[in-house]
């Protein structure tokens, strides 16, 4: 009787840990294509045609060759994010990833795709508040370098 118990226990135990990694999967998926740089980097061409993409076009979708060319112009044109308070080597990265390179595409970037961003990199990005990283790209993008000084002296004495 315990064998048969215990036999049941494992596979429901082994089902549920099934439907688990399905679910963050699909998770990841869906933020994957919300993280590709379709509806959040304005101004940029698409390859093979003179349309913009703009915050509208959200549902246009690239093939994985006209992604990649663009991600390898994008890597040839990117910014030094970490000279904005709160962003590190990772978080760079994973912005680059992102689809994120330029100064320019930082500030234009809405708070809500940052933070989507981040957590889709998972629970150790959570904690970051990317609330004033636009802000600070674009003083960084008019090379006010004083001003993003004073700016980040202040939000880190507020922390």
């Amino acid at each position: 009787m315990t064998n048969n118990l215990l036999l049941t226990l494992i596979f429901i135990l082994t089902i549920l840990t099934i439907l688990h990694i399905a679910y963050y999967l699909f998770l990841s998926s869906k933020t994957r294509r919300n993280a590709i740089p379709t509806g959040s980097l304005n101004g940029i061409k698409q390859s093979g045609s003179s349309k913009l993409l703009d915050n509208n076009s959200a549902k246009t979708q690239l093939t994985k060759e006209t992604l990649a060319k663009e991600q390898n112009m994008f890597y040839s044109q990117s910014d030094n994010f970490q000279k904005i308070e709160g962003i590190g080597p990772a978080i760079e990265e994973t912005l680059k990833t992102a689809g994120i390179r330029t100064y320019k595409q930082l500030a234009d970037a809405d708070y809500s795709a940052l933070k989507s961003i981040l957590m889709a990199k998972g629970s150790k990005f959570v904690m970051h508040d990317p609330r004033n990283w636009p802000k600070q790209s674009k003083l960084a993008l008019e090379g006010k370098w004083e001003e993003l000084d004073k700016l980040k002296d202040e939000l880190v004495r507020g922390k």
